[in-house]
């Protein structure tokens, strides 16, 4: 075999095609910040096209060729580095689980870990570029900085209302609002793991989902990788998120209980996603297309979120999905005896 034919037959012109518009995404991304999440979704999505169409030593080929090229066009090691520490390495487990064909739950496994993982190193890597914590800079300083601008805004409301005599200043106290608020802050940076582990979640879920749909698209039988509406929660993951509600009573070790109260965040948020996929499950059922039953889900969560997070919080329709997907945990309403689908 000629060196021509061996280039071809291995696909080295498509990892320099695919490597150069991998390049380009992260030029616009980083050109234009509103569009920083690019990179995130369509990287990983042709690393894995050209593993599948190719081969994996063609998308080992074009990782290669996309860090030389970053670092030409970038005139820095660094961004390079954080860029293929971005997307790249989800991109390769992308593309070696779905050559390997494995199932869905396996599948959104790897990749979401694949996201999480992502997330880690690019943040130890910011905490030793910069010398600094990059999640106090970035996330919880200008956090700070908000809650004491909402802290001012509010004491300063109210101060106005008793001067107006609308409001008597026997019925709340600045310091009972000053707390209220930094409790509510401290609960927030105290889940900022889990809001990690969701988010790392549902950019698997919705990789995993976008490709197999385009893979369908241009002839691969991918089909399995497009069934949200048979994602459901092993019961086990209940049982877990039962035990984590109650572990308080018995448990005062207050580190044990920020890991409990982020993997509680964690399994919450999932079968959030499960409730939805049942009600997914039953208007696919009656043959509702896809979009209608998109723009039924974004009316419901903003309509929704609106009047029943103001007048019955107990209806929030987060609530509600996620008693959903317990429920269907539990007693598997939709009868999904595989464990394929299992999430």
């Amino acid at each position: 075999m000629s060196l021509r034919q061996k280039i071809r037959s291995y696909g080295y012109f498509e990892s320099f095609y695919f490597a150069a518009l991998c390049s380009l995404i992260v030029g616009i991304s980083l050109y234009f910040p509103y569009m920083q999440i690019l990179p995130f979704v369509i990287c990983p999505l042709i690393y894995a096209l050209i593993c599948i169409w190719r081969s994996k030593r063609a998308m080992f080929m074009m990782a290669l060729l996309n860090y030389v090229l970053l670092i030409f066009f970038t005139q820095s090691i660094n961004i390079a580095n954080v860029c293929m520490i971005s997307y790249a390495f989800v991109g390769i487990v992308l593309g070696s689980v779905l050559r390997h064909r494995f199932n869905y739950k396996i599948t959104f496994i790897f990749v979401s870990f694949a996201y999480l993982l992502s997330g880690m190193f690019f943040i130890a890597y910011m905490n030793g570029l910069l010398e600094q914590n990059y999640i106090q800079i970035t996330l919880i300083d200008p956090l700070n900085a908000n809650f004491k601008q909402i802290e001012k805004i509010l004491l300063d409301n109210i101060e106005m209302l008793i001067n107006m005599k609308a409001l008597d200043s026997g019925d709340i106290s600045p310091d009972t609002l000053k707390k209220q608020i930094s409790e509510f802050k401290e609960l927030i940076i105290l889940h900022i793991p889990g809001f990690m582990v969701a988010s790392s979640a549902l950019l698997g879920y919705l990789i995993v989902s976008l490709t197999g749909y385009l893979m369908q698209k241009i002839g691969y039988n991918y089909k399995y990788l497009t069934s949200f509406d048979r994602l459901k929660l092993p019961k086990g993951s209940i049982y877990t998120l039962f035990f984590i509600m109650i572990s308080p009573i018995f448990i005062s070790d207050v580190l044990v209980l920020a890991i409990f109260s982020n993997i509680e965040f964690a399994l919450t948020a999932v079968s959030v996603v499960c409730g939805l996929s049942f009600v997914d499950f039953h208007l696919k059922r009656r043959s509702i297309h896809v979009v209608i039953r998109i723009l039924l889900y974004i009316f419901i969560f903003g309509f929704g979120s609106i009047v029943f997070g103001m007048f019955i919080p107990m209806l929030h329709p987060a609530n509600v999905l996620f008693l959903i997907g317990a429920m269907d945990a539990l007693y598997d309403f939709r009868k999904l005896t595989s464990r394929e689908w299992l999430v």
